[in-house]
């Protein structure tokens, strides 16, 4: 259980190969034997075996670490506890988006933002100037702290990298999650331009075996196996929908499922069509797993995918999306989605969706979750 791959260090790789090939003039000594390929085997594994216990006090063992939960809930807390003080008020709602989703977020009333670099242990994100920080402020009255730029799958960061910013706002206080994203459309109804609220997900990633639970679990944050059922609020979505068609979206508003791959490749022919017989209307790379971390801490969750490419179905011709087509999309829609997100977040805000069956039930959690907190 330990990592050996510091053997392949060039140091050690070089002082092994001279010490073998020293002894390879020995070799036409016993090529006249029958069985020379035998004696050459022995030479390789004497000389090896001497050279790898002459060396190994050099070698620094690192146990190999568990993918779950590296950063444990009180270097989080911790975290936490600076943006707080920066920001001077606990924030009602957790907002995460991708850097080119920025614009929307023109509305945020008494805007400030913090560095990634500025919070002590916090990762820095690989993207351009306008990312790699958090924004705060108000929407219709309401706290709101936004991740300006995800941390993504296929860059190579740990699921618990991935949800970081979700449990950070769970300690911060926000007690709602809204995810945005960008997706391909796999339902042949869809169109660049409509907006998606999710009404449930597909987590192909997950089902592969990566999940951001995995681990040992933290009861701070949750319980051990959260349900997954009904993990976008019913309330919310149906009033998301509502909204939009008051609005005046018309057909560019749809209720759907959304599945996450892990990219970055987009999908093939055969793996749209394959997502849309198991009922996926759309497909991203991202949010699947906020979802989870966000509903682990019992977080009202709502998730709007923008549709800014047609995923291909079939192998008849296709235009191929750029990435500065999926840009316009996004530019042409940032206007109808900043008002669609001011009435989620001023029902959100207001109404604290919860799932209880009773009020008791309700009070427990509430209790609960203050004890954990304090």
């Amino acid at each position: 259980h330990h990592d050996f791959t510091t053997l392949t260090n060039s140091k050690l790789q070089k002082s092994f190969v001279q010490h073998f090939l020293i002894n390879l003039t020995f070799i036409p000594i016993y090529c006249t034997s029958i069985n020379y390929h035998i004696c050459f085997t022995s030479i390789f594994y004497i000389h090896y075996t001497h050279f790898l216990h002459s060396s190994i006090h050099r070698i620094q063992l690192q146990p190999l670490k568990m993918e779950g939960f590296q950063i444990s809930y009180e270097r989080i807390q911790r975290m936490a506890k600076f943006v707080e003080v920066i920001m001077g008020c606990k924030p009602r709602i957790g907002i995460i988006c991708g850097a080119g989703m920025l614009p929307i977020f023109d509305i945020v009333e008494s805007r400030n933002e913090i560095k990634y670099s500025q919070i002590p242990g916090f990762p820095a994100a690989d993207v351009g100037p306008q990312g790699n920080a958090f924004v705060y402020g108000n929407i219709a009255c309401i706290p709101v702290i936004i991740q300006t730029d995800r941390f993504m799958f296929y860059e190579g960061y740990t699921l618990d990298v991935i949800t970081l910013s979700v449990k950070l706002f769970y300690l911060l206080g926000a007690t709602e999650l809204i995810v945005l994203t960008s997706a391909f459309s796999i339902n042949p109804s869809y169109k660049p331009g409509d907006v998606m609220i999710m009404k449930d997900q597909l987590n192909m990633v997950g089902l592969c075996g990566s999940n951001p639970l995995r681990g040992p679990n933290d009861e701070r944050f949750g319980d051990r196996c959260p349900s997954m059922i009904d993990c976008f609020e019913r309330a919310v979505y149906k009033h998301a929908r509502r909204s939009a068609e008051e609005l005046g979206w018309g057909c560019k508003i749809h209720t759907g499922v959304y599945a996450s791959i892990s990219g970055p490749t987009t999908t093939t022919a055969a793996e749209a069509n394959m997502l849309r017989m198991f009922g996926v209307d759309a497909v991203g790379m991202t949010s699947v797993h906020e979802v989870i971390a966000g509903r682990h801490c019992d977080m009202a969750v709502c998730g709007l995918a923008l549709v800014t490419a047609m995923a291909r179905l079939d192998y008849g011709r296709y235009r191929e999306p750029t990435a500065g087509g999926m840009a316009a999309v996004v530019a042409e829609n940032v206007a109808p989605l900043q008002d669609l997100l001011v009435k989620i977040v001023q029902f959100m805000g207001v109404k604290r969706v919860c799932k209880c069956i009773n009020k008791g039930d309700l009070e427990g959690r509430k209790s609960r979750k203050s004890t954990i907190r304090s």
